[in-house]
This record gives structure tokens, C-alpha cells and sequence, in this order.
């Protein structure tokens, strides 16, 4: 009777065991679908439109006979592009800002890509078929089907550039180090902007002449500082982007500079 009981307590631990494996097995398999159908939530595939021609280096319309190209330039934040296995094509993506104006293209790719440069609001897409030096127009549709573009189904919106025609009412101080320009400025002269609708301040550097710093300040619903940000351009020609997250709770933000150049900056908030 006692070997009985030590049997049955052992077979009942073994059930629990293999039951508890299975409910953490179903548990695993439901996260990864729950990710997976999130994932699918966020984003959507796209279809674009090809024609035979191609673009050149500054993302403009050139005659080719050799590869395909998007007419149009299409939304692109979270840009995935996914190559058939078996397509036989490579491509090259061309970024444009929220104005149209061309900011940048990758390389020539054979992979999965995945990103969207800062300001990037726009894209088009080139496609070269491996050894086909002439296309036909009834060859396009193939040639398109060979890559799969998803993008984010919430595309964020570029505000213009924040202070075009404005640099007057933006704070000045100068200084000769980074510190002195922190302790000194004073940003109740400085441009307020609303801020409550976007996620980042993205700092386009145009051209530098000389070393400079600017302060980003956040306030909050009552107009009280957050932090700042302190950027420094250290070297004459400088071109560069910078992005900053906007802290959840600011309301708003405002910018000094030690000096000012027009058109040496531009500013931006998605």
C-alpha cells in the first residue's frame, strides 16, 4: 500500500510537471503571436509605382534603359524593404526632406534594409535587374513585385523649418567656452515654440564659420524649465543632424546661441 501511494504521488508530479510545461510552451507561443500581430498594427505594405528610368546622384530623374524607378516619392518612416528570396534584383533608396528637397541615398543593396535618415519624409526607390541592360515597359511589373515596402501606418508630420525669416527673435550670447555661454544665457529672450504635438527637435547644421553653441530649454505646462541641451559645432564647414527627444511633459522649448549665422541652421520638430 505504501509503495501504491509513493507510485501515485510521483505520477501526479509528473502530470503537474508536463502540464506546466505545456502552459508555459502555450504562453511563449501566444507572446510571439501577440508580437507578431503588433507588429502587423503598426505597419502596412505599400504599392508603388515603377516606370523604366532611374535617378541620379542628387535624387532626380534620369533616362535609363537598364533599371526602374518610383515616379513618385512616397511616405517613409519606418522603412522596411524585403528583397524575394529568389528576385534576383538589387536597389538603391533615395531620402528626400519634408519640402522635396534630396537629403541622401543608401548603397546599392541586396538585403533587407530598415531605417529612415533624420528629416527624411519622403523616399523613391531604383531597381536593377541582374542582366537585363534594357527593360520593356510589359518587364516593369516583374521587376516591381521583387521587392515588399512596408512603412509605419502612422507617418508623423515635419513642421517647416521653425525660425526661416525669425533669427532676430532668437536669444544671442556671446562667449568664448561652452560654460561661461551656459551660465550667462538668458532664454526668456529667446523664441517660444509649441511643442506639444511632436516627438523630437531635429538641428540640421548647414555650414559652420566658426566654433558656436546653442541651448535647447523644455517647459512644461506651466512655463517651468525642464533642461537643457547643449550642442557644439567645433570645426568651419561643419554639416551634420542632430535629433533630441522632446521630454514628455514639455509644453514647449526655446533656443540661444552664443552667434548666429543666417542659414547656418535649421530647425524642425516631428
Amino acid at each position: 500500500m505504501a509503495k501504491f501511494k509513493f507510485k501515485l504521488k510521483k505520477t501526479w508530479k509528473n502530470v503537474l510537471t508536463v502540464g506546466m510545461a505545456i502552459m508555459l510552451f502555450i504562453g511563449a507561443i501566444m507572446g510571439i503571436t501577440s508580437l507578431v500581430q503588433k507588429a502587423d498594427e503598426d505597419t502596412k505594405t505599400i504599392s508603388l509605382s515603377y516606370d523604366v528610368g532611374g535617378l541620379n546622384k542628387v535624387g532626380a530623374y534620369e533616362k535609363r534603359e537598364d533599371c526602374i524607378y518610383t515616379k513618385d516619392a512616397f511616405e517613409c518612416q519606418g522603412l522596411k524593404i524585403t528583397p524575394d528570396f529568389d528576385g534576383q534584383v538589387s536597389y538603391q533608396v533615395f531620402f528626400y526632406d519634408a519640402n522635396g528637397q534630396y537629403l541622401e541615398c543608401s548603397e546599392v543593396l541586396t538585403d533587407v534594409y530598415e531605417g529612415t535618415p533624420l528629416l527624411a519624409a519622403y523616399a523613391r526607390i531604383m531597381i536593377f535587374p541582374d542582366g537585363d541592360d534594357k527593360i520593356s515597359w510589359y518587364e516593369v511589373g516583374k521587376y516591381a513585385r521583387t521587392l515588399t515596402v512596408d512603412i509605419d501606418k502612422i507617418q508623423h508630420s515635419f513642421s517647416v523649418n521653425l525660425f526661416e525669416g525669425d533669427s532676430a527673435m532668437i536669444g544671442m550670447y556671446y562667449a568664448d567656452d561652452l560654460s561661461t555661454f551656459v551660465d550667462d544665457a538668458d532664454m526668456s529672450c529667446s523664441k517660444i515654440v509649441d511643442v506639444r504635438n511632436y516627438e523630437k527637435i531635429v538641428v540640421k547644421v548647414l555650414n559652420s564659420a566658426t566654433s558656436e553653441y546653442f541651448l535647447l530649454q523644455f517647459f512644461d505646462e506651466n512655463d517651468v524649465a525642464l533642461n537643457y541641451r547643449p550642442y557644439y559645432v567645433t570645426s568651419t564647414g561643419l554639416y551634420g543632424i542632430a535629433s533630441y527627444d522632446i521630454p514628455p511633459e514639455a509644453e514647449s522649448f526655446c533656443l540661444a546661441f552664443n552667434r548666429f549665422h543666417p542659414n547656418a541652421y535649421e530647425f524642425y520638430c516631428y
